[in-house]
């Protein structure tokens, strides 16, 4: 048998490509959705329910589209969270639409929340001011963590490597590992480590685990170096993070 076989067990999904068409998803199921008479009703019944006003008014008064930059093409994250609301309360009311929308109506909201959670953010469920369930855009904790970082930090190399490592896909390896390699480069005195707070053999393994890091060569990652970095490089970074945030 060929060593090159992958079994299905080894194929993972990668976010970069689930989300690569998210944009074009939204305006079909949208486009249909509120064209429609009938279904247009219930939809924007349901937009007033959660916020007050129908859909179109809700988007148009406060200026939100799908594009943060049409020319970048950005998905705007308020405008996620609110088709995710809408699209989960379709299915909570069990309103009926055309089998031709069911695998759009299916797929759609996971690939919103994927979108969403590569952009450091979670959604929160929540009930708002009327006892509707309601989910809330907040920063996950990595990314509260970033934030602090960003705004303690004056060094700028490691401000930048540190939006850039947040903004790769898991399947990114090569930029996630050349991202932290500059973060902790930049960051000389990373090896002065607090021992006595973390102990001497956390420390000697995370000094080990930056080694095997810096050992890598980018250009010809072989499979234990790949399966190494995939299950360690968030770890590191965020231990890293911590360190920055404790240095003075």
């Amino acid at each position: 048998m060929s060593k090159n076989f992958l079994s299905v067990l080894d194929v993972k999904a990668k976010s970069s490509n689930v989300n690569e068409h998210l944009a074009s998803d939204l305006e079909f199921i949208l486009n249909y959705l509120l064209s429609n008479t009938s279904i247009s009703t219930f939809c924007n019944m349901i937009s007033f329910d959660l916020y007050g006003m129908d859909f179109k008014a809700l988007t148009t008064v406060n200026n939100i589209s799908i594009h943060t930059e049409e020319k970048n093409g950005t998905l705007n994250l308020t405008y996620l969270e609110i088709v995710y609301n809408l699209i989960y309360q379709i299915h909570k009311r069990k309103l009926k639409y055309p089998d031709s929308l069911g695998y759009d109506m299916f797929s759609t909201p996971k690939k919103i929340k994927s979108y969403i959670e590569l952009n450091g953010y979670e959604l929160d469920p929540s009930t708002n001011a009327e006892g509707y369930k309601l989910f809330k855009l907040i920063p996950s904790q990595g990314k509260q963590l970033i934030e602090q970082v960003i705004k303690k930090n004056k060094n700028e190399v490691i401000n930048i490597e540190v939006k850039n490592f947040i903004s790769y896909a898991p399947s990114q390896y090569q930029e996630k590992v050349f991202s932290l390699r500059n973060i902790i480069q930049a960051k000389k005195e990373i090896s002065d480590f607090q021992v006595d707070m973390f102990g001497v053999e956390f420390v000697q393994n995370f000094i080990s685990d930056v080694d095997r890091l810096s050992g890598i060569n980018l250009n010809n990652i072989k499979k234990n170096d790949e399966t190494f970095i995939e299950d360690n490089i968030d770890r590191i970074f965020y231990i890293t993070i911590l360190l920055i945030l404790l240095s003075k």
